[in-house]
């Protein structure tokens, strides 16, 4: 029972975080496809992947496998990308591109969330559809909507997702960063400077996604290289015979006391970007 009630907590907050993020949000500020970054773009063609097998459980009614593959979904979300981008959230200008974007997929997820949980947790699900004010649906109920179409560009715009190595290289990523603070060239992942050697191979598909790096790797800093640059560093992580090497650092870059992040500096001792953002609210 323990683990059911942490299942449902789980779920819970999560339909409680998106509720909170979309106050403020109207489909005239709806960012478009092509105005999200990379893992904006991931997660919504994600959901759609994942919808698919949804839809299977509950044509032939089993509805333990899609509480399963539901639940699965919520802690990929919650423990990566709405976790990720707390700092969009939090740090950017309200009406910023990239907090727009952001706060559009998390519209998105919530309503298909709703709409997907709705026949396992009928109450819960008609509650948050009920108080959701910025709702872009005309349904009078949870219960009474049915699964918006996806835009085309969510199922056949592969060119601008982020590949699975990637996604496999971050968990090697995360297992550097922990050497990097045991041997104590770091704090916390955000002092991070990580740098990247894969092969001429693979080099696009980390060049195409370099925005949404530090997000996906939860670091300020993320550099792509050539692997025959690599060189050891303070940190160097590479399996023997691996066709690829991490190295972490700490960033040369000074810490922002508003956000966190070591990136350039602007003035106040604030990183560029929240100099501008606290700049504009002056």
């Amino acid at each position: 029972m323990k683990g059911v009630g942490d299942r449902y907590r789980q779920i819970r907050n999560t339909i409680r975080f998106l509720l909170g993020v979309s106050k403020g949000w109207s489909s005239e500020k709806e960012a478009t496809w092509f105005q999200m970054e990379p893992y904006d773009q991931w997660v919504l063609q994600t959901m759609v992947e994942r919808e698919e097998v949804w839809k299977k459980c509950i044509k032939r009614q089993d509805l333990h496998t899609l509480a399963e593959q539901l639940d699965r979904w919520v802690i990929e979300l919650s423990s990566g990308y709405l976790d990720r981008i707390k700092d969009r959230l939090y740090s950017e200008a309200e009406e910023s591109e990239r907090r727009l974007a952001a706060q559009t997929v998390c519209v998105h997820l919530l309503q298909r969330l709703l709409i997907s949980f709705s026949p396992i947790l009928p109450f819960t699900t008609e509650e948050a559809w009920q108080g959701w004010t910025e709702n872009p649906h005309i349904a009078l109920s949870v219960h009474l909507a049915t699964m918006p179409h996806p835009p085309s560009e969510w199922v056949n715009d592969p060119e601008r997702v982020i590949s699975a190595p990637i996604f496999e290289m971050a968990k090697h990523g995360r297992k550097a960063l922990e050497g990097a603070k045991e041997k104590g060239s770091i704090l916390r992942p955000l002092e991070a400077a990580l740098s990247i050697y894969v092969t001429e191979e693979k080099l696009p598909d980390f060049e195409r996604c370099t925005v949404s790096l530090p997000e996906v790797f939860g670091v300020s800093q993320v550099g792509v290289f050539p692997l025959e640059e690599w060189r050891e560093e303070a940190a160097p992580f590479a399996p023997p015979d691996a066709d690829w090497a991490l190295s972490v650092a700490l960033s040369e870059k000074g810490k922002c006391p508003r956000c966190w992040m070591r990136t350039s500096y602007g003035e106040d001792e604030l990183c560029e970007r929240c100099h501008t953002v606290v700049k504009s609210i002056d």
